[in-house]
């Protein structure tokens, strides 16, 4: 769970050259709040496609930094 205005950061391990799924879970019936998904390195947030159930996954490479910013 994370608070508002909070970032969340951590790393993946692997191999850069394969990619994973990674998917933020609704834990209620609202919505998830504004945020963006921060690679370290790159410039421009990432693009995650929206699921079933208003969930949204993401692809990320093996051996990165993720940084989550919510939005106020």
């Amino acid at each position: 769970t994370a608070e508002r205005g909070k970032n969340i950061i951590f790393s993946l391990l692997g191999d850069g050259r394969l990619n994973c799924r990674m998917m933020l879970i609704k834990t209620s019936i609202k919505k998830i709040p504004e945020f963006k998904i921060q690679l370290k390195g790159l410039k421009e947030p990432l693009k995650g496609t929206p699921t079933r159930g208003g969930n949204r996954e993401y692809t990320v490479p093996g051996n990165s930094t993720i940084t989550i910013k919510i939005r106020q």
